[in-house]
């Protein structure tokens, strides 16, 4: 078979590229659904995503393409996000609510936030790691009892490995002014990239994806790639069936790419297995009865607790479960190269949502589903600095375009990937083809 643009992946890069190219596209896609880990599902009812998948617009083009996908289906939130800390809720994020934190534990954090602050105004450089990066900008009281923990939990390496390149739009900095009046006042301070989210009224999020998939594009589904030969300008899937392109677009997980193309040279194929990523567990569980609190999310920073975040996403939209009913997802990382143990992590995450108050002490849950996500989060170590440019430059020298979060090897948004594929069709127009 042949196809002018063949694209890799049926999640939302993959399908917004193919959306803007229409019937020059042939998305390959693994699964029998589209949409990646922005899919959903249901189960005896209830439905779920995998993982948490909210929409952040900051660019007017994507907010009214999505639109356009899906007229009136979005409702916008205000966030209500917590963290679970030592038996009490803390408004996020922790290092702007400091007046919320118990007497000995808030001085502390404010006495490190100020002093870092006046380390900086005198001029102090800021530090290369992540570890040196958190404390130059919060103080060593924050990084102690939250940043530090929460960040070890989530990325399973020592922070001082860890590029801050990703952090300065992910991790809001308040200025000394903030904090002191929120202390004074009480306010909540909605700081960060995701005060505003919108998601869809029913369906879960996975219905942006089927909106897309109804594109002019030549889909299919359960064709999972193998092979790409450079030589033969051809991509081979797992059910034997050879594709042939003039260009293409690939939104698999990087390493996994390098690992299928013949012909690269041997040092790419080297840099690529340099690429660390973290794996995660998430329990998606039913309760056949109310949510005991209105919060959309909690982070759980405490070692005790094996996960870091659990969403409530029946408190975002009512319609995930049925009434009277509600949904948790619980996310726990998993280090480099962990392929399996969902299962067997059950019953301590079980144990962590009673001590949480999240589950009743012997409750049977009316599901619990749990997938496992092997590419979770790039962890921006100084591998990827050093080797991802010349990587993506070696693929697009030969006409590959790798794109959205694991294609690009980022810590990316669903916006941004709706964007990524919107350039890569942008760039494909323009492209001689061969």
């Amino acid at each position: 078979m042949s196809s002018g643009t063949i694209i890799i992946g049926g999640g939302l890069a993959g399908l917004s590229a193919a959306w803007h190219l229409g019937r020059e596209a042939t998305v390959l896609e693994a699964s029998s659904t589209v949409g990646g880990l922005c899919r959903s599902y249901r189960r005896d009812g209830y439905t779920f995503d995998i993982s948490g998948h909210l929409l952040h617009f900051r660019r007017p083009e994507v907010r009214r393409f999505v639109a356009a996908r899906l007229p009136g289906a979005l409702v916008r939130h205000r966030r209500r996000a917590f963290i679970h800390f030592h038996g009490r809720l803390v408004h996020y994020p922790f290092q702007a609510h400091l007046y919320e934190l118990p007497a000995r534990v808030r001085d502390e954090c404010l006495r490190g936030f100020l002093l870092a602050v006046g380390e900086k105004e005198a001029g102090a450089a800021t530090p290369g790691d992540f570890e040196g990066w958190l404390n130059h900008h919060f103080g060593a009281g924050i990084v102690k009892h939250f940043l530090g923990p929460y960040n070890r939990k989530m990325w399973r390496v020592p922070l001082r490995r860890i590029d801050p390149a990703w952090a300065a739009w992910a991790v809001p900095i308040p200025t000394p002014a903030q904090v002191l009046e929120a202390g004074r006042t009480g306010v909540e301070l909605q700081l960060g990239y995701n005060p505003l989210f919108s998601y869809p009224r029913a369906g879960g999020i996975g219905v942006l994806a089927t909106a897309l998939a109804r594109g002019e594009m030549r889909l299919h589904l359960g064709e999972r790639v193998v092979g790409v030969d450079l030589l033969r300008r051809r991509v081979e899937t797992y059910s034997g069936r050879t594709w042939e392109f003039e260009r293409l677009v690939s939104t698999a997980p990087l390493p996994e790419l390098v690992r299928m193309i013949r012909g690269l040279p041997a040092a790419v194929s080297a840099a690529a297995e340099r690429l660390r990523c973290v794996s995660i567990c998430i329990a998606n569980v039913g309760l056949a009865r109310p949510a005991g609190q209105r919060a959309h999310w909690l982070y759980f920073p405490e070692p005790s607790y094996p996960f870091y975040r659990v969403g409530i996403g029946t408190n975002v939209a009512p319609t995930l479960a049925p009434s009277g009913c509600h949904t948790l997802s619980v996310e726990a990382t998993l280090p480099f190269g962990t392929r399996t143990g969902c299962a067997e992590r059950w019953a301590g995450v079980r144990r962590g949502l009673e001590r949480a108050g999240l589950l009743e002490r012997g409750e049977e849950p009316a599901v619990v589903d749990l997938v496992h996500v092997p590419h979770a989060y790039v962890v921006y170590d100084r591998n990827r600095a050093k080797v991802l440019p010349g990587i993506l430059e070696a693929l697009a020298s030969r006409g590959i375009h790798s794109i959205g979060r694991y294609g690009a090897w980022e810590y990316g948004t669903m916006e941004d990937a709706l964007r990524q594929g919107m350039d890569a069709a942008a760039l494909l127009r323009r492209e001689p083809a061969g």
